[in-house]
């Protein structure tokens, strides 16, 4: 999901709280940050390598580069130059995408 602010997201969760009865709520930071990083000690969650990182996130690659001529902070290619479908990706340990 692109383009969708703190409050639409916190709206959504609401709307569907409402709905389906069951609580649903946006998580804290720190939640955020333990999910997303999935218990590793790393610079990242799938390794120190940012080269690593286009298996896993649509970061600074040669994709960029050569879509925008940006300097591409990674010599991997994610293949993504903006958005990546979601699913595209390989997840983090906990299967988090």
């Amino acid at each position: 999901m692109v383009c969708v602010n703190w409050e639409d997201a916190a709206a959504y969760a609401t709307w569907l709280s409402s709905k389906t009865r069951q609580r649903y709520r946006l998580p804290s930071e720190a939640e955020w940050e333990y999910a997303a990083r999935a218990g590793t000690g790393t610079r990242r969650h799938w390794g120190d390598s940012a080269d690593a990182g286009c298996a896993y996130a649509n970061i600074n690659d040669q994709s960029l580069w050569r879509a925008r001529n940006y300097q591409p902070a990674t010599a991997c290619d994610d293949g993504h130059v903006f958005t990546a479908p979601a699913g595209s990706l390989l997840p983090n340990a906990w299967g988090l995408h």
